[in-house]
């Protein structure tokens, strides 16, 4: 599945730089599946769409006149970079507009994808039957496909392109050291707010790929109880007409911010197994319900930046600490009663190695210590 995904995706962006050779790229994987913390079916695949072309006549300055996690993208002093970027700079400020290049982005895309499925090449692929359908999201567009298998007999598959650049450096607010050989970051074609269009968001998917696939099973495992309590406790709920899911109003980007922050908080490994798992869970529920409650995720990453999108939160808050505190109650009912069988176990052990040929009287001293 993954070979024709990928194969699919890298035969888009090959026409889409046919298109505009401005969009010349690359393609960076990302997400769950790549992480291999997906749970449940693989129907969903991210994907970075590092706009090379682009990149190389342009300067990112994260400066600190900018909102933290944010910079400016500014082209080149030269003849060159002033012609060709000329229609996606922003009149007042000069820079890079994040809006026009994402909006440009996604045009040549949608001619690659039609272009694509009239051609006989999509022949090629065994499994994958592709469709119009998308759903426009806040950070990129999702491609849906059918995939029809020995394994999966009939899978809608959401893939989801990001364009984006990549900087060759650490960003100047990040708080901790880049884990990274040769340091980078991308930023994304997305402001914060719709008159901020001169602004791009930082992003560490590249790092963070690399942290999770270094954990130990210990340590992600409590990531993965996460994501599994989410799926086996659907939650859905209206507002003005629009259905939010239990993902979309806790993202998996909230668990894994505050999962890292937990890591962080305890770093010995006799802290993550056997009982202590399950109180890493409960801990990190509650410090996700008391930031929820503060409308403020502090990321992992970099300083000041808050996870927690700001135009969502002030619709889903109520349901988003709703469903949090349902999640926390559970898990701390279930660390009770595992803390209830490890005190009898424990109790058990200790009766065990108590001298047969003790007075009685000692033996009970005994058992109560």
């Amino acid at each position: 599945m993954r070979q024709e995904v990928e194969a699919y995706v890298r035969l888009l962006i090959v026409e889409v730089e046919k298109f505009d050779p401005l969009f010349r790229n690359d393609l960076i994987c990302s997400g769950s599946y790549y992480e291999q913390t997906r749970i449940g079916v693989p129907n969903e695949f991210d994907y970075m769409i590092n706009l090379t072309g682009i990149q190389l006549l342009c300067n990112f300055i994260d400066g600190i006149s900018d909102p933290s996690g944010y910079g400016r993208l500014y082209p080149l002093s030269t003849d060159e970079a002033r012609e060709k970027l000329h229609a996606y700079l922003e009149p007042i400020t000069q820079c890079v507009s994040s809006t026009k290049v994402r909006t440009q982005f996604y045009k040549l895309l949608t001619s690659a994808r039609a272009l694509v499925i009239r051609q006989e090449i999509v022949k090629q692929f065994k499994h994958l039957k592709f469709e119009w359908t998308s759903g426009d999201k806040r950070c990129g567009t999702a491609i849906h496909a059918e995939w029809y298998g020995s394994q999966y007999a009939c899978l809608t598959i959401k893939i989801d392109v990001v364009p984006c650049l990549t900087v060759y450096r650490w960003p100047r607010t990040a708080k901790i050291a880049c884990p990274l050989a040769k340091p980078e970051f991308q930023i994304i074609a997305r402001s914060p707010k719709s008159d901020q269009s001169h602004l791009w968001r930082i992003s560490t998917s590249r790092t963070e790929l690399v942290d999770f696939l270094s954990l130990t099973d210990e340590r992600k495992d409590a990531y993965l109880i996460l994501k599994i309590l989410r799926y086996i406790n659907p939650y859905e709920n209206r507002i003005e007409n629009v259905i939010y899911t239990s993902e979309e109003l806790l993202t998996s980007y909230m668990l894994k911010t505050e999962f890292l922050h937990e890591i962080s908080r305890y770093p010995q490994r006799q802290q993550w197994i056997n009982g202590g798992l399950i109180h890493r869970v409960a801990s990190i529920l509650k410090r996700l319900h008391r930031h929820v409650q503060h409308g403020l995720i502090p990321s992992f990453y970099i300083e000041n930046y808050n996870v927690i999108d700001g135009d969502d939160y002030a619709r889903l808050r109520s349901f988003e600490i709703k469903y949090v505190r349902t999640l926390l109650k559970q898990v701390q009912e279930k660390a009770r009663m595992i803390d209830r069988k490890l005190i009898r176990s424990q109790t058990f052990s200790a009766s065990e190695t108590i001298e047969p040929n003790l007075p009685l009287r000692l033996r009970a001293v005994t058992n109560n210590f």
